[in-house]
C-alpha cells in the first residue's frame, strides 16, 4: 500500500507460522527492496508475532518490520474451515471408484 506521503508499506497477514527459513527468506526480500519503507505483519497470536520479530532482528531489518496482533471473529474464521472441508471432500471423491461418484 502507498501512504498519502508516498511511503510504500507491505502488508502480511500471518495466520499460521511459517518455518524459520521460509519466513527469513521473505523478510530478507523486503529488506533488500529499497522501494519498501515498512512491513506490517498482522498476526493472529503472540507466538507468531514473536517469531516474526526475532527473525527480523536476526536479519537486521527489525526497524522495518512492525507486528500487530489481530483477533478474528468466528464468522471470519469460518470460510477457511469451509474451504478445508471442501478440499478434503474433493480429495475423497477423487480417490473413490468411478461407480461411487
Amino acid at each position: 500500500m502507498i501512504t498519502p506521503e508516498g511511503r510504500r508499506i507491505a502488508l502480511e497477514l500471518e495466520l499460521s507460522s511459517k518455518g524459520r527459513v521460509r519466513r527469513e527468506g521473505i523478510l530478507a526480500g523486503y529488506g533488500s527492496d529499497a522501494r519498501i519503507d515498512a512491513v506490517l505483519y498482522l498476526v493472529k497470536d503472540r507466538r507468531i508475532g514473536r517469531s516474526v520479530q526475532e527473525s527480523a532482528r536476526r536479519l537486521g531489518v527489525g526497524a522495518l518490520v512492525h507486528v500487530q496482533q489481530v483477533k478474528l471473529t468466528a464468522s471470519e474464521r469460518a470460510p477457511a474451515a469451509g474451504r478445508a472441508a471442501s478440499r478434503a471432500s474433493a480429495r475423497a471423491r477423487r480417490g473413490a471408484p468411478e461407480a461411487a461418484r
